[in-house]
């Protein structure tokens, strides 16, 4: 993306779009990753808890709407989003680092 930038408009503005890229990439995503759980999982979890009558579901689904449940979901979601692109496809040329040591 650099090299056509430079070559079309500034360098200047050729070196900055590709950050200002990453961060839109990455509030994107932790918006998605947070929604998901939220919206989808805890409400998922405590709807078929109630409807089941079954107190672990109710509260899986009052743990994942906690900030920490959500950190570790989305952080999780992530890490399998980063695979599934192609960006981890293994281990030997993972270029995400916290994505060489995952198993799955």
């Amino acid at each position: 993306m650099y090299v056509f930038l430079s070559r079309t408009i500034n360098p200047g503005v050729a070196f900055v779009m590709p950050v200002v890229e990453t961060v839109i990439l990455l509030y994107y995503a932790a918006l998605a990753a947070g929604l998901i759980v939220q919206v989808g999982l805890s409400s998922f979890f405590g709807a078929v808890g109630m409807v089941s009558r079954n107190s672990t579901l109710i509260s899986w689904g009052a743990t994942v709407a906690k900030p920490a449940g959500v950190f570790w979901i989305g952080t999780l979601k992530g890490r399998r989003a980063a695979r599934a692109s192609g960006l981890c496809s293994s281990p030997l040329t993972c270029t995400v680092p916290w994505c060489a040591s995952a198993s799955s």
